[in-house]
């Protein structure tokens, strides 16, 4: 037997029902008003959520970004740092972890959140990430 994830309309998934923009602002508006904001990636998904943020309003002074591998990133990203995610063990219990990797690595990075102690974390899927677009247009 599936779970219930398998049983998902495809055709309502990618669609533009009020609950999903209303499930998209709201992690938004969950992460935009987080003390420290860690976004988990710096590729593609990571700098469309800067984006976002900045669109938003939020300080580059609370955003930071985390990677797995520091070697095969920038150091910084419009004057943002890039570091690991052991750097911001300090907030661990209180910044909010932003998950903007692609799909198929989303599961492996909240697994590792997990055993480092962060307890804020949310993950960039179809929904938020449209939302995202919405808000860049």
């Amino acid at each position: 037997m599936g779970t219930a994830k398998s049983f998902e309309d495809e055709a309502v998934k990618s669609g533009s029902c009020l609950n999903q923009q209303i499930y998209g602002n709201s992690v938004l508006n969950c992460v935009q008003e987080s003390e420290h904001i860690i976004i988990y990636g710096a590729g593609k998904i990571g700098q469309e959520m800067l984006l976002c943020l900045l669109n938003l309003r939020c300080l580059k002074e609370k955003i930071f970004f985390a990677v797995i591998d520091i070697d095969k990133n920038k150091r910084q990203i419009d004057e943002i740092p890039v570091q690991k995610i052991d750097a911001y063990q300090k907030w661990k219990q209180s910044a909010m972890v932003v998950v903007a990797v692609k799909g198929q690595y989303q599961f492996e990075v909240l697994e590792v959140l997990e055993k480092k102690g962060f307890v804020e974390t949310v993950v960039v899927d179809d929904i938020v990430r449209n939302s995202m677009r919405k808000l860049l247009k």
